[in-house]
């Protein structure tokens, strides 16, 4: 037979091991899940400027999220992988890009809060050389039109030419990656580009371009305020975690209120996002008008109504309003 001693101390030892693996273990999980760890993706263009300012501004974290950011040249790909669940959420990206990739997601799309161009807030323009004398959309029949490699500025040209009352067949779409914009307008390859910022503002400010619409070309003829775009989560993450989307919703809510209220140290936020090329100018960008999820309202049933009617959209999409009952 065994040593009484011995056993009793061992059945101790084990009743002391299994009471802490019962308090540890619940511990240990819970620490898992505090900070949040969440993947968003970025453009690196103008508009995702409440997601920077989130990051560097310590927002997110004060939310209790730990955000890895994936930076992506334009909204299209990165909207392909919010809709494809590979990222957890998304922005911002506009209109056409977030509801045609919508039938591609494996779950319907979330939006939250909003992207707004006007004539006080321009996000859109079109540029040529410097000096070239022309004007758009007077000027674009005949012409090449360099644009985004994205949905949205492929459907937006045509559209917009159309409000001038132009015939869009009469102009040449060019897609030109962000990287190659000034190259190419400044070698001759297209006439004229249909951007936005950083490219815009950095090629201005470096005298290789000029603005030559008569406006911001998407409020000018589509209707101001145009809703430009919105941020993009993916409906896996929606369902699997409302919570923590629940806080990136609250987190970019503060965002956008830290951009109204000091404009300077949201374009600082950033800058390290853009090529080097690029950095010099963030103090010159125009202001910029985001809604916070409850001023969003019905943004996105108004803007399918409206791709509707402009021949943008002609089929049903997969995406609905982050909605309070998900959280």
């Amino acid at each position: 037979m065994g040593n009484p001693r011995t056993s009793r101390f061992t059945a101790i030892v084990t009743a002391l091991v299994l009471a802490a693996i019962v308090v540890v273990l619940p511990l240990r999980c819970a620490w898992r899940e505090a900070p949040g760890e969440v993947t968003l993706g970025v453009s690196a263009l103008r508009i995702s400027l409440p997601v920077f300012v989130a990051q560097e501004q310590g927002i997110f974290a004060r939310h209790g999220l730990r955000v890895t950011l994936r930076t992506y040249p334009t909204a299209q790909p990165m909207i392909d992988d919010v809709a494809l669940g590979r990222v957890d959420a998304a922005g911002f990206a506009a209109w056409p890009i977030i509801l045609l990739a919508s039938e591609r997601a494996t779950e319907p799309l979330r939006v939250t809060t909003s992207l707004v161009e006007d004539d006080a807030h321009r996000l859109s323009y079109v540029l040529a050389r410097r000096g070239s004398g022309l004007r758009f959309p007077a000027d674009a029949p005949g012409r090449r039109v360099g644009v985004l490699p994205t949905v949205a500025y492929r459907k937006w040209l045509p559209a917009i030419v159309r409000a001038a009352g132009l015939d869009p067949a009469t102009v040449t779409v060019v897609p030109v990656e962000p990287a190659l914009q000034a190259q190419s307008l400044a070698q001759g390859g297209v006439d004229m580009l249909f951007t936005n910022d950083p490219m815009a503002t950095a090629m201005i400010a470096r005298g290789v371009a000029e603005v030559i619409d008569d406006g911001p070309p998407c409020a000018r003829r589509l209707g101001a305020p145009f809703r430009f775009g919105s941020f993009v989560l993916s409906g896996s993450f929606a369902r699997r975690a409302p919570e923590l989307a629940a806080r990136v919703e609250r987190a970019l809510d503060e965002a956008i209120l830290a951009t109204r209220r000091d404009s300077v140290a949201a374009r600082v936020a950033m800058a390290r996002y853009l090529r080097p090329e690029e950095r010099p100018f963030v103090d010159r960008y125009p202001p910029s008008r985001y809604l916070t999820s409850a001023e969003a309202g019905e943004a996105l049933r108004e803007e399918v109504a409206s791709e509707r009617a402009l021949g943008i959209l002609d089929r049903d999409v997969k995406v609905a309003r982050f909605q309070r009952s998900e959280r």
